[in-house]
């Protein structure tokens, strides 16, 4: 029996019939996402009221969000000590994977396409950096060529030529 990870896939999924936006609150009492006209970021075109699950994760769904879409969240609560709720607060997506400046100190998250693989655990090796070029000669091991490691503070032969052979 296996169980799924309630808080994954959180942010926005694009499906065949619109958006999908999930969010995580544990303290808020209402939660909706604002869509914004992408020719003119102040203006808001629609307005999405977001339900709690049992696992406090807010989700809301809109055939008009799609690739391309600024949104921001609001989002209301209690007061207290440790929360800041502020319902007419446009907060960024904290999952959202765009973001667009909209004014000096504005920003709306945006939809992006999902068409590039994040899942690949290791990242592609730069062209700059070959095996040949991890190998030094180090004064620690008396001019013999090895590969050099982050411990090895030796300087290598290059480095101990003083600025005046170098004339």
């Amino acid at each position: 029996m296996t169980s799924t990870d309630p808080l994954r896939n959180l942010g926005v999924r694009i499906g065949p019939h619109g958006g999908e936006l999930r969010v995580y609150s544990e303290n808020a009492d209402a939660m909706q996402f604002c869509l914004f006209d992408p020719k003119d970021p102040d203006w808001r075109v629609k307005s999405v009221e977001m339900h709690r699950d049992a696992d406090n994760v807010w989700t809301g769904r809109s055939r008009s969000l799609h690739v391309g879409s600024l949104y921001a969240i609001t989002v209301s609560g209690p007061p207290g000590p440790q929360n800041m709720f502020n319902p007419e607060s446009l907060l960024m997506d904290p999952y959202a994977k765009g973001l667009t400046r909209v004014g000096p100190e504005e920003w709306r998250s945006t939809v992006v396409s999902d068409g590039f693989d994040w899942g690949t655990p290791a990242s592609p090796a730069p062209h700059w950096i070959t095996p040949s070029s991890t190998r030094r000669t180090c004064a620690a091991s008396a001019g013999r060529t090895r590969t050099c490691r982050r411990s090895c503070a030796a300087p290598t032969r290059a480095s101990r030529t003083s600025p005046r052979s170098a004339i």
